[in-house]
């Protein structure tokens, strides 16, 4: 078999959280657990060289378009000039080899701010040629259009790629990053053929708490039915919590501690039972007789809040929750196919839907609710480790898609033992409907005579995780 890869058009990262201690990607200084911001780390250098193989035995005549699917950076629970850091670091190695066509920015929770940025970008393109007779100023929307070709250009990102690879040449293109939000569609030259693109945070209740808030409180108030409702009531409350929290000095570098605690429930159960009873010093319920008993019950309201905060990631002993599963089938069949049908007509008979977020790594289907069929589901994981107790749910793949949009998932490890489990197979769901000759093709790229850089990431991955294993044990608490 050809060791060439059949037409890569499109290439899927998600949660990379660049600047986070936590993942692999990031580079750490030798003796700490602090960022090194002096370059690229070891794993983010050689899944570049990977990439680079892929891309150099592609029989397609164009580079691929790269989509980085959500909380590509951390700015959550680490620093701004850390997070961008290690993004300059990224395009740096993706641009001197001149991997992609394009770069795609579907921003996610934890770096929801870049669509900020980007959003009012897109706000202020709907103002060019305006005159002040037309009237008041247009509604500021919250999402951008399903196609790529409508994308917006991300201003602070493009400012650091200009100063890593300034443009040069008559063709400029693909020496910017061009952002879409919350939902990409690619489809076919048909139409009948759709990937659908999200980070995935909609998926999960916690990302609609004031929409539910609200609802609450006033119970008359119509529900947000369309993704742009459903942002303008939301964005807020991601914007604060998982984008702006982290970077509020000493108090965002203590809810990071609180926010690891959340998946470590022994730990939190201590934390918790200490809250309680400092607590309950300064606290009287006067429902509550004794301050035993409000002791109690304040630890157990405390150890229910917290994981219901860290969602979907806490239940690190499956792979995909029912509850999971209830959340991916209310977006993608709620506002997901309300924004397909008033942007394409319709949704498209051969649906698939990639997502990250929950950084467990699976691929399954669903049956659409109106007889249309199966819908096809890739998670495409998560690059932190950030529990001392390892679990095999956890991982990260990588997506290729070629210009038939036929799905390869290359699944690169799973969390399970002190140094992962690197696996590198190529995933497909079970009945998966094309595509097999394109996931052989890359299968024999990454296993055959020319993977050694996957042998070498395989081992560099190795390493990233006992260290951090290792890091997590040390820290202080």
């Amino acid at each position: 078999m050809s060791s060439g890869v059949q037409g890569v058009r499109y290439v899927c990262l998600s949660d990379l959280h660049l600047g986070e201690p936590d993942s692999i990607l990031t580079p750490l200084m030798p003796t700490s657990h602090a960022v090194d911001p002096r370059g690229a780390g070891p794993v983010l250098e050689q899944l570049v060289l990977c990439l680079e193989q892929v891309v150099a035995r592609n029989s397609g005549d164009r580079r691929p378009i790269l989509i980085l699917n959500g909380d590509v950076l951390e700015l959550a629970f680490g620093t701004f000039d850390q997070a961008l850091t290690n993004f300059e670091r990224l395009v740096g190695l993706l641009l001197e080899r001149e991997l992609f066509e394009k770069l795609v920015y579907i921003p996610g929770n934890h770096d929801h701010h870049i669509w900020e940025v980007a959003r009012e970008t897109q706000y202020g393109n709907t103002l060019a040629g305006r005159s002040a007779n037309d009237g008041g100023l247009p509604p500021l929307r919250h999402v951008t259009s399903l196609h790529l070709e409508e994308a917006v250009p991300a201003f602070l990102l493009n400012k650091i790629i200009e100063g890593v690879h300034p443009p040069h040449g008559p063709d400029e293109e693909g020496h910017e990053v061009l952002v879409v939000y919350p939902n990409l569609a690619l489809l076919d030259e048909s139409g009948n053929r759709c990937v659908l693109f999200h980070h995935g945070h909609y998926v999960e209740p916690l990302y609609h708490f004031f929409s539910k808030l609200r609802r609450w409180l006033f119970p008359d108030r119509p529900q947000a039915q369309s993704i742009d409702e459903i942002e303008e009531e939301n964005f807020a409350w991601i914007e604060f919590v998982w984008s702006l929290l982290g970077r509020s000095g000493g108090a965002g570098a203590d809810m990071r501690l609180l926010y690891r605690m959340f998946r470590t429930p022994d730990e939190y159960e201590l934390f918790a039972d200490e809250l309680a009873k400092r607590s309950v010093a300064v606290i009287d319920l006067p429902w509550i007789p004794g301050d035993k008993l409000e002791r109690l019950a304040l630890k157990k309201l405390f150890t229910w809040v917290g994981p219901k905060l860290s969602g979907e990631r806490s239940k690190r002993r499956v792979v995909e929750s029912p509850e999971l599963r209830s959340g991916i089938e209310a977006y993608l069949f709620g506002p997901a196919y309300r924004q397909l049908r008033d942007e394409l007509g319709r949704v498209p008979d051969d649906l698939t839907f990639v997502f990250g977020h929950t950084h467990k790594p699976f691929e399954g289907v669903l049956d659409d609710p109106s007889g249309k069929g199966r819908v096809e589901v890739f998670n495409t994981g998560g690059w932190p480790i950030d529990s001392i107790e390892p679990s095999d749910a956890m991982g990260a793949s990588i997506l290729f898609l070629n210009q038939q949009l036929d799905v390869a998932c290359l699944r690169i490890f799973n969390d399970g033992g002190e140094g992962g489990e690197v696996t590198l197979d190529v995933c497909r769901p079970e009945g998966a409907r094309d595509g097999d000759e394109f996931r052989a093709s890359l299968e024999a790229c990454v296993t055959g005579a020319a993977a050694e850089p996957w042998k070498e990431l395989e081992a560099r991955i190795h390493d990233a995780i006992a260290r951090r294993r290792r890091d997590l044990q040390e820290e202080p608490h």
